[in-house]
């Protein structure tokens, strides 16, 4: 049975991981590799990632545009780190509230900063992946929504560092 944990680090500490917003649990899937294969090693409330990379898989992008329906094909690859490992990645003297990162298949094909569209960088020093609470409104109800922020642009980085 896969565990179900507020913060990732519990289970996934120091591993590659890669992560996504479970629509069904409303809570992100973890993967680390088994064997060779990306396998769901948690369910979190919350995720840190260090060395963090946007990723976006084209074909499952294509296949979500053609049939109009939602499929896992963008996730978040880094290093996972518990809350200390995450702050002395994010470089919160000059930025103290980090990047948002969005994406949405339909308005583009790559991660987003902001409201105005930026494309994301390539890898980021620090990720915080974690659930908002929006109070209910007349139609849905309160639920919960995901939430990442990202803190430096760590374009010189060799990804190497992961592999």
């Amino acid at each position: 049975m896969i565990p179900r944990v507020l913060d990732a680090s519990e289970v996934c500490r120091g591993r590659e991981v890669r992560v996504y917003w479970n629509l069904h649990r409303r809570c992100y899937s973890v993967q680390a590799k088994v064997g060779g294969r990306w396998r769901v090693a948690c369910h979190a409330e919350s995720v840190g990632l260090r060395l963090a990379q946007p990723i976006v898989f084209e074909a499952g992008r294509r296949r979500v545009l053609r049939e109009q329906r939602k499929s896992v094909h963008a996730y978040i690859l880094g290093l996972c780190v518990d809350q200390a490992g995450l702050e002395a990645g994010a470089d919160v003297e000059n930025e103290p509230v980090g990047q948002r990162l969005r994406y949405n298949p339909y308005t583009g094909p790559t991660w987003t900063e902001g409201r105005d569209g930026t494309p994301a960088a390539r890898i980021y020093d620090a990720v915080a992946m974690y659930r908002s609470y929006q109070p209910p409104n007349h139609s849905s109800g309160a639920r919960r929504s995901p939430v990442v922020y990202a803190w430096g642009r760590g374009l010189g980085r060799a990804r190497a560092v992961l592999r």
